[in-house]
C-alpha cells in the first residue's frame, strides 16, 4: 500500500469508511487509494460500486462509517513493496509550530507526536530507502527459522546431529527445549 495508518489493529474495511490517513502532505487518506467496492446492503442486495459504477454510493462508502451497507470485497490501488528510512528528533514546540510548513514538505512520510508537558514534539521523518537494515534482516531470519526448523530438520540428513546438539547444549542452560519442535525424539530429562 502506498500510505499506512499508525496501527495495525485496524480491519481494511475500517479504514476505508473512517478515511484513516497515513502520514505525508503528498498522499491522501487511505481511502483515496480504494478503486472498487463490493457492498452487502442492508436489505441483502450485493452491490458493485467505484468511482465510475454508483459513484454515489462509492464516495458515501468510503468514508462513511459503515452507513451504507457491509464491505465485501475492496479493489485497492497498490504499488510494489518499498522500504522506509526514519529518522526522530525532539524539537521545541515553538519551534515546529514556527517552521511547521518547513517540516511537513522534509520528507515523504511525516509525524509530530506533541508532549505539551515537557514543550516537546518528537519530529518523525521518513523516505522510501534501498538501504537493508541489519537488525530486521536478523529478526526475518530468527523468526523464519523458528516457524521452519522442523521441517528444515526433518529434511535434511544432519538431522539428528542437530537435535542431539540441541538437546546436549539444553542440558547446560536454563532454557527448556521446546518439545514439540521434535515429537518423535526421545528426551533425556536432567
Amino acid at each position: 500500500m502506498t500510505n499506512l495508518g499508525s496501527i495495525s489493529e485496524q480491519t481494511l474495511a475500517g479504514v476505508i469508511t473512517t478515511a484513516t490517513h497515513g502520514s505525508g502532505v503528498s498522499y491522501g487518506v487511505i481511502s483515496t487509494n480504494v478503486m472498487a467496492l463490493s457492498l452487502l446492503m442492508a436489505d441483502g442486495l450485493r452491490v458493485a460500486c467505484s468511482r465510475n459504477e454508483n459513484s454515489d454510493l462509492f464516495l458515501a462508502s468510503i468514508c462513511g462509517l459503515g452507513i451504507t451497507g457491509i464491505i465485501l470485497s475492496v479493489q485497492l490501488e497498490v504499488e510494489p513493496a518499498f522500504r522506509l528510512k526514519e529518522t526522530q528528533t525532539s524539537l521545541s514546540f515553538d519551534d515546529v509550530v514556527k517552521n511547521l510548513d518547513e517540516y511537513a514538505h522534509s520528507a515523504e512520510h511525516v509525524r509530530f507526536w506533541w508532549f505539551p508537558t515537557r514543550d516537546i514534539v518528537r519530529y518523525s521523518a521518513a523516505n522510501r530507502s534501498n538501504e537493508v537494515c541489519l537488525i530486521s534482516t536478523l529478526t526475518f531470519w530468527f523468526f523464519w527459522g523458528l516457524k521452519n526448523l522442523p521441517h528444515c530438520l526433518a529434511q535434511e540428513p544432519s538431522r539428528q546431529l542437530v537435535v542431539a546438539f540441541i538437546l546436549w547444549s539444553s542440558r547446560y542452560s536454563n532454557a527448556p527445549v521446546h518439545r514439540t519442535l521434535f515429537p518423535s525424539v526421545e528426551y533425556m530429562d536432567k
